[in-house]
């Protein structure tokens, strides 16, 4: 039984993520999210399409609603967020909700710092 991992934006960086979660992460499922489903369709067709086989799936989400982020992440193994940095602290903090492992592409100082004062709540969790 593999993993479920989850990747949050689905630009160039979120899909390169998303291919590598599926071909060599042990994965069950990948989903890959973003705000514009239209992008993510067309970057999950194309990993799907390069793996040659269906296992990762397009989902729209909008990480400024943190109910419907926490939703999302909840089940997930873990996850990327390749989202801009600016929501990296409200997605890390619906990560620690649902219980989720994160990892994302860092991009601001004071952002890491923000997401590292989360520390304690996440190893609660």
């Amino acid at each position: 039984m593999g993993y479920k991992y989850a990747v949050i934006g689905a630009g160039m960086q979120g899909t390169a993520c998303a291919y590598d979660m599926a071909k060599f992460g042990d994965a069950e499922s990948v989903v890959l999210a973003d705000i514009d489903i239209e992008k993510a369709i067309k970057a999950t067709d194309r990993v799907n399409k390069l793996l040659g086989k269906n296992i990762v799936r397009a989902e729209k989400l909008n990480v400024k609603n943190e109910e419907e982020t926490v939703k999302f992440l909840t089940g997930i193994d873990s996850f990327l967020s390749a989202a801009s940095y600016h929501f990296n602290v409200q997605v890390a903090k619906a990560a620690i909700k649902a219980k989720a492992s994160m990892c994302d592409l860092g991009g601001n100082t004071d952002v890491v710092r923000a997401e590292l004062e989360l520390t304690e709540d996440a190893k609660k969790a």
